[in-house]
């Protein structure tokens, strides 16, 4: 019984996004592939979903790209969370 990990949506939204940004003539793969420093093998695993990005891998894709991960993170979308530094 080879069963496979489950992928968060996290990952596909992501993949989806980069994938936005991409102009039509570059390869995901390659774009993807210097971000993360894992071998095309291994990213192509995690692509056809045999494993499971990592939650840093998916942190270093949403950083390098450039992409909010508020929808999956706030309970009310919508909403922005502000932090202020501590008054001394």
């Amino acid at each position: 019984m080879n069963e496979k990990p489950p992928q968060p949506d996290l990952a596909a939204y992501l993949i989806s996004e980069i994938q936005k940004q991409l102009p039509p003539h570059v390869e995901l793969v390659r774009s993807i592939e210097p971000v993360l420093g894992i071998s095309r093998s291994a990213l192509y695993k995690r692509l056809r979903r045999a494993s499971a990005f990592t939650a840093d891998e998916l942190v270093a894709l949403a950083r390098h790209f450039q992409i909010s991960l508020d929808h999956f993170v706030l309970d009310k979308p919508g909403t922005v969370t502000v932090d202020f530094p501590a008054m001394a």
